[in-house]
């Protein structure tokens, strides 16, 4: 399993609402969790506002029928529209519900000192589990560099 880590250096609203587009234009699943229940909706009301020209498809739990949602947005470990590929901003340690997706996304940004922190903390922790692990950070630009070392 691969978890790759994501140093945004920008906005990351804008980072995630690209990403995302990105994956669901190739017609993937993604479950994008946090901890928050509060996060989430927060998440969702900016994927609403956010939409530039192109619509994201996307849903949490209310909204019914979310095994047909694209982009699944949630609070609680599932994976009920049966998606590839998990986002997440902060640590999570159940491997069991890591290992039901083909790639992790781990966001973060190096503009925040403790979001900052805390993903080393967390790479470190991976890396010991023997995850497969890429750091990717843009540099001046706009390039993505992909390294397999913090």
């Amino acid at each position: 399993m691969e978890i790759n880590f994501y140093c945004i250096n920008d906005d990351i609203n804008n980072f995630l609402y690209k990403f995302l587009l990105q994956l669901t234009e190739k017609e993937k699943r993604i479950v994008i969790y946090s901890e928050s229940e509060a996060k989430i909706h927060k998440l969702d009301e900016m994927l609403w506002t956010l939409q530039h020209q192109d619509f994201l498809p996307h849903g949490i739990k209310k909204d019914g029928s979310i095994e047909h949602h694209p982009l699944y947005l949630t609070h609680e470990k599932e994976n009920p529209n049966n998606s590839e590929f998990l986002l997440i901003s902060n640590y999570l340690d159940d491997e069991e519900y890591l290992k039901q997706f083909k790639k992790i996304f781990y966001v973060f940004t190096d503009t925040n000192i403790k979001s900052f922190e805390n993903a080393k903390k967390n790479w470190d922790f991976y890396k010991t589990r023997n995850f497969g692990l890429k750091c990717l950070k843009k540099r001046d630009g706009g390039k993505w560099e992909e390294s397999s070392e913090w």
